[in-house]
């Protein structure tokens, strides 16, 4: 082989566009408290029956008005047929009942009857679930460091750690609600993180609504209830059973001004909400741990220092197992790439052998390892990358580019003819 192939695949490496790296390691967890959409309806109605009553006894008087200041007749019509009362409104039909719940493991997933969806867990570290219509209703029992649990359609993607929550697909859009925990909704380009009480959309399934608060008072932690009515219950008894004693209130007045324990999942927050300089200080500051080495990576990238953000990747992914040694590994490859430093590229992606384990981030590696090679001019283990992602992902994004490596060899192979395979 000559120059002559390194020569086009170079050509065609810098006409190719670079693809996005994947952030998926933002994933983060908070317990919070949730309020039912309920109470919001139970005071409308209170509003429409107040309202009612106050039209009611306005007419009352009017037509007591009129009739005293009306002279009486000697000999009036016949009084006129009485009125047929209005006949009652229908109650509403029960919601259908939801079929039983998919088990895995400590997880439960309840679709509705009418969801259609698709289960990728070949990698227990990263499951995804594509829901293409209907609902679904997850109660997850919370992941090991370095896990995640993803539910995609066609509009989002919903990230989560371990939570109770339920994502429905339609047409016109989706929906997310979280019962217990906190879910990270990625939409269009932006970014959410939903706690216990909050939505993203509007939930239709009252039923799987119900059986999410059901999940989350379960489990441990307050579940949003429907307002009660107070008009049953005298104020002073509900002051004497709902006001804590005053010791109780100053510790917990004390609590609410004491600083939350810095984790990386609250670090992790503050990047999403656009403050990487707080997380970076957060990460420097706890005892050095492979997450938050992980943690310092992402707020260094974020804020730019692409050098200091690969090191700190490498040393992460050193301490880390699984798909997030990989993922701290891909994601310090790129940086050096994008340094130039092609050679501690290849070492960081050989180190985590993330283009040799079956996983969603192989394809990128594959691409970032042939990237690599053709800077360092080494033309034989290109032609064997080209050939590994064309076998794997004939109709992946970079086939065109690995094809015209694989084509130029054989183009510059004796006699036309490619290489043995």
């Amino acid at each position: 082989m000559s120059d002559e192939l390194l020569d086009r695949a170079a050509q065609a490496l810098r006409d190719a566009e670079a693809a996005a790296a994947s952030d998926e390691a933002m994933i983060t967890r908070a317990l919070l408290a949730g309020r039912a959409r309920q109470q919001r309806q139970t005071r409308v109605r209170r509003a429409w029956i107040a309202g009612g009553a106050a039209l009611a006894l306005a007419a009352v008087a009017v037509l007591f008005l009129l009739e005293r200041s009306a002279p009486s007749p000697i000999a009036g019509p016949s009084a006129p047929p009485p009125l047929t009362p209005r006949a009652a409104p229908l109650p509403e039909a029960p919601p259908e009942a939801l079929p039983a719940p998919v088990v895995r493991g400590d997880d439960r997933l309840t679709p509705t009857r009418s969801a259609r969806f698709r289960l990728d867990f070949d990698d227990p570290a990263r499951r995804v679930v594509t829901l293409t219509h209907g609902a679904m209703l997850f109660d997850l029992a919370p992941l090991p460091e370095g896990h995640a649990f993803a539910v995609r359609t066609a509009h989002l993607e919903a990230l989560v750690t371990g939570t109770v929550f339920a994502v429905e697909a339609r047409a016109s859009g989706s929906a997310v609600e979280v019962f217990e925990g906190s879910v990270l909704v990625r939409e269009g380009g932006r970014v959410r993180l939903l706690s216990a009480g909050q939505r993203h959309g509007v939930l239709q399934d009252g039923a799987l609504r119900a059986a999410g608060e059901a999940a989350a008072e379960a489990r441990g932690r307050a579940a949003p209830l429907a307002a009660a009515p107070h008009a049953a219950v005298p104020p002073a008894a509900v002051e004497a059973t709902e006001r804590p004693p005053a010791r109780a209130r100053r510790r917990a007045a004390a609590d609410a001004r004491r600083p939350p324990t810095p984790t990386p999942e609250r670090a992790r927050a503050r990047i999403v909400e656009g403050h990487a300089d707080e997380a970076l200080a957060m990460a420097r500051a706890a005892a050095p741990s492979p997450a938050w080495r992980y943690v310092e990576a992402d707020a260094l990238r974020a804020l730019g220092r692409d050098q200091e953000a690969a090191q700190a990747y490498d040393a992460a992914a050193d301490g880390l197992e699984g798909s997030a040694q990989r993922e701290a590994a891909l994601l310090a490859a790129q940086l050096h790439l994008r340094g130039g430093d092609a050679e501690r590229a290849l070492r960081s992606l050989e180190g985590a052998r993330v283009a040799e384990v079956a996983s969603p981030l192989r394809e990128r590696a594959l691409v970032l390892r042939a990237e690599a090679l053709v800077r360092l001019e080494r033309h034989d283990a290109l032609l064997e990358v080209a050939r590994a992602y064309l076998r794997l992902y004939p109709t992946g994004h970079r086939a065109a580019w690995m094809g015209r490596v694989v084509d130029g060899a054989r183009a510059l192979t004796p006699g036309g003819s490619a290489p043995p395979r």
